[in-house]
């Protein structure tokens, strides 16, 4: 598993689950400046190919998150969803399309609750809960929310049978930022095993959809390959 280097700061969420609406298909944009519209034949990379490392926090959401399955399907791409646990919950299967399309779920607390300065007991039961809900289904992976962290986090984590994970960059897709800024950054930033911080939940995140598809087109052009980081 690939190391990651100091995270930035991560989203605020609200975990009230929403009612759940029939959600509604993303349209593949136009690459800026002459580039794909997503639905030209994508190259299958080989294995020496470059490698993202493409990961999705504070989900499941009823809406976003079959957004973004689309369009990783759509680029056969692949990737490590850190979940909320209480959503998880409430969006069953939403959940459960993740994995069956090829996708991982890695630990992102119950309720999104920042790790350092929690007792053990409340660790425990916002971590443990969490993985007791994946159950096999989960990955051996915590993302703390905010990247907060004490000295205890990744002890007791390992306690739980899990390895802390963060990031090396994030097109900040929690502030507002178009479509074209997120694509930028992916297409700016990457490089062979970068670990790419993105969100399909905790807010509106229809600009970070139509920026994956967007950059999807161009990485898959120049030869990328998109692979869980947690298995």
């Amino acid at each position: 598993m690939p190391a990651a280097p100091q995270p930035e700061p991560e989203s605020e969420l609200a975990t009230t689950p929403e009612a759940e609406p029939t959600p509604v298909p993303t349209a593949a944009p136009s690459l800026v400046d002459g580039g794909s519209s997503g639905l030209e034949p994508v190259p299958v990379p080989d294995e020496s190919a470059p490698v993202m490392y493409l990961t999705f926090d504070d989900g499941p959401h009823p809406v976003y998150t079959p957004q973004v399955l689309d369009v990783l399907a759509r680029y056969g791409a692949r990737s490590t969803f850190f979940v909320v646990g209480s959503l998880a919950e409430a969006y069953p299967g939403t959940t459960q399309r993740i994995v069956d399309e090829g996708h991982t779920l890695g630990n992102h607390t119950w309720n999104h609750e920042a790790l350092g300065g929690l007792t053990r007991e409340a660790f425990d039961e916002t971590v443990g809960r969490t993985q007791a809900l994946l159950g096999q289904r989960g990955s051996a992976c915590l993302r703390p929310p905010y990247a907060s962290m004490d000295s205890s986090t990744r002890g007791w984590a390992a306690e739980h049978g899990l390895t802390v994970v963060t990031w090396d960059t994030s097109p900040k897709d929690w502030l507002q930022v178009s479509a074209q800024d997120v694509a930028q950054h992916l297409v700016d930033y990457a490089r062979d095993g970068v670990i790419m911080l993105l969100h399909d939940g905790g807010g509106d995140r229809s600009q970070t959809v139509l920026g994956l598809d967007i950059a999807l087109g161009e990485l898959s052009r120049r030869g990328y390959r998109f692979e869980p980081l947690c298995t």
